[in-house]
Order: C-alpha cells, then sequence, then structure tokens
C-alpha cells in the first residue's frame, strides 16, 4: 500500500500466455480493479498483475505514457496518436483535386484515410487540438471543423474525459449492378439539354458539343446521399423503347466541385453505362457517381 495519500500506483494486467494486456494509473488499485472487471470486455482474459507505487501521479502518468508507447499492451488506446503523427501530411493548396478541396475537407479526407487503412482502430483518440494546429500549421478553427466533419461521416466521436475516437461507421451498403430496386429516395430530379463531354459523346456516336436531353438526380438512403446520375438520352432513341443490353465502364475518380457539394471529400466509383436497343443502337448513357464511402456495386458474371 502507499506511504501517503500522494504516492499513485502503476499496473500492468497480462493474459495465462504473459502477454501486456493493459497498463494504467490509480490511487486505489482495488477500487479501480473493481471498475476494470465490470466495464472492460478483456477483464476475464486478465491472469496476473504487477503493481509498481510511484511518489505522485504526475510521475505515475509519464512512467505509464512511456510504458504504452513502449510496451504496447493490447487494450491501451489513449495514448497511440502519436503513431500517425508522423504519416500526417502538413497542408498546401497545391495539388488539390480540381482545387476543390478547402483544408478542413483536405484534413478529415486524411484522417479518415489513417481509420479506413487501419493505422488508427476503432477507440483510438485522435491527437489534440493543439497537435493538430502544430502538424497541419492551420488554425484551431480548421482543425475543429474537420473533426465536426468526421463525426458528421460518422469516423469520429466525442467521449467526455477522453477527447475525440476513432470510429468505423457501418460497412459499404452493397448492390447488384443495373438493379431496379436500388434502395432510397431520388432527390434533386431536373431536366434539361447540355452538351456531354466529348469522351461521352463518342460514346454514344454522336458529334462532339451535340447537346442532348438530360436529366439529374440524387438518390439518397437513409437521408445520406450515396449516388449523383447524369442521363443523356440519345438523340434518335425513340421515347418508349425496351433496353436489350448495357456496357458499364467503371472507374475511380477524385472528388470535384460538385461532388464535394453532394457528398464532400469521399472517394468516388464512377459507372459509364450505355444502352442499347434490340439491334444494338445506343439509346442513352448514364454517369453514375457512387459515394465510395457508403455504396459498392456488385457485377455477376
Amino acid at each position: 500500500m502507499p506511504e501517503s495519500p500522494e504516492r499513485t500506483a502503476l499496473y500492468r494486467f497480462f493474459n495465462t500466455a504473459g502477454q501486456l494486456l493493459y497498463v494504467g494509473v490509480s490511487g486505489n488499485t482495488e477500487t479501480r480493479w473493481r471498475q476494470h472487471a465490470e466495464s472492460k470486455p478483456w477483464w476475464p482474459a486478465v491472469a496476473d498483475k504487477t503493481t509498481e507505487w510511484l511518489d505522485s501521479r504526475p510521475e505515475a502518468l509519464d512512467a505509464e505514457r512511456v510504458a504504452i508507447r513502449t510496451e504496447k499492451p493490447l487494450h491501451n488506446h489513449q495514448n497511440k496518436t502519436s503513431s500517425i503523427i508522423d504519416e500526417i501530411t502538413p497542408w498546401t493548396s497545391t495539388g488539390v483535386p480540381g482545387g476543390t478541396w478547402s483544408p478542413y475537407e483536405f484534413i478529415a479526407h486524411e484522417l479518415k484515410g489513417f481509420i479506413q487503412s487501419g493505422s488508427m482502430q476503432p477507440g483510438d483518440r485522435f491527437p489534440t487540438v493543439r497537435t493538430l494546429i502544430e502538424v497541419y500549421g492551420v488554425a484551431s478553427l480548421t482543425i475543429q471543423r474537420a473533426l465536426n466533419l468526421l463525426k458528421a461521416q460518422g469516423f469520429a466521436v466525442g467521449r467526455q474525459g477522453f477527447g475525440i475516437a476513432a470510429v468505423v461507421p457501418p460497412g459499404l451498403r452493397s448492390e447488384a449492378a443495373g438493379s431496379e430496386d436500388a434502395e432510397g429516395v431520388i432527390q434533386q430530379m431536373t431536366s434539361y439539354r447540355a452538351a456531354p463531354s466529348p469522351r461521352s459523346c463518342a460514346t454514344l456516336g454522336v458529334e462532339p458539343g451535340t447537346e442532348l436531353d438530360a436529366k439529374r438526380w440524387v438518390r439518397a438512403v437513409d437521408g445520406r446521399p450515396v449516388e449523383l446520375v447524369h442521363f443523356y438520352r440519345h438523340p434518335e432513341a425513340p421515347a418508349e423503347v425496351t433496353v436489350h443490353e448495357t456496357t458499364d465502364r467503371v472507374t475511380a475518380a477524385p472528388p470535384n466541385a460538385e461532388t464535394v457539394k453532394i457528398f464532400g471529400v469521399v472517394p468516388l466509383l464512377v459507372t459509364l453505362r450505355v444502352t442499347y436497343s434490340k439491334e444494338r443502337h445506343p439509346l442513352g448513357l448514364y454517369k453514375i457517381v457512387k459515394n465510395g464511402d457508403l455504396l459498392a456495386t456488385e457485377y455477376e458474371f
């Protein structure tokens, strides 16, 4: 037991194989361990404990940080943020796709990438706002907006007394390519005439710059936009005709000004789908842009 109220214990928990499970500090180990037993799912694996009493709580906290960093206990998350600091790219306006990313969107996109790549695990704490300010070289408001964007996208959550923790949102919604029963609500439907891109004109077999009847809409699932579609009808296509064949060309693409307004800064999956008549005359072209954070496409062969 401690010799004075200021003394604080540095304790370690191990499993039967001798693997370090957790490192913590407390002035009252028995009470703290009961709390672990009631709240921690890994507690049944604890087979052994060690306790080292230090002269003050600050000294114990310093020793805890060193132990977590060097001994890598399995279930400590609070000091794992340093592992991503060296991977962070300081903000610069150069090299941003289409000039469409603001600083906070760039930062949110990179931090989200650490979660998606596994560099940050669910429950890991994000670096402090002060640390992110220093590393990115931006203002506090920019960091706050980036973290708020991550929260809105489901990749971060605030925890009282802990900070902001990494979260992995539910898995991708997977849909069959060309399905007529796609889930969701169609929004922002508009009709207009426009000339599609030269590549799209070539795909449809019309001269570049040809204006075509077009439609644009957004599909949302559970209130979140998952898909943006532009449709161009071939000028000789009948108003009512049965589609006998389709071809898809699928590519990845960086965000652009239009998609950032709809989805935010997310990876994109773009499908150029051409429909054909029985005589294999092109009928129309769909440019389908999917929110890569929320939607995947399945193909059967």
